[in-house]
């Protein structure tokens, strides 16, 4: 019986750590600045996400990941990329390659 117990308990570790893997680091909530020139991110598993704006501006689409970086699309946009970390969220804006940092706020 403690066999079966000790197998049972290994087999639900091992899927509730697969599932934590297999969601991308990127997941979560991002922000930089603060008050009408705050920005926000969230990123879900279902690979969509939220952009906000001194909280009133809100954009929304897809975005997809290689490795440690990401393509994120709103409807009709051709894409933006960026880089992560476990830690920190990179928009590299595409047309002067300036780079601004969000931090992780969950």
């Amino acid at each position: 019986m403690k066999r079966i117990l000790k197998t049972a308990l290994a087999l639900v570790l091992a899927i509730s750590l697969a599932a934590c893997e297999a969601q991308p680091a990127i997941v979560g909530r991002w922000s930089a600045g603060e008050g009408d020139g705050a920005i926000e991110i969230e990123f879900k598993a279902d690979k969509t996400f939220t952009f906000t704006v001194g909280g009133t501006e809100t954009l929304s689409g897809t975005y997809e990941t290689e490795g440690n970086t990401f393509t994120f699309y709103v409807k009709g946009s051709a894409g933006e990329s960026g880089e992560f970390t476990n830690d920190t969220v990179t928009l590299i804006n595409s047309a002067d390659n300036s780079r601004l940092e969000l931090k992780r706020v969950d």
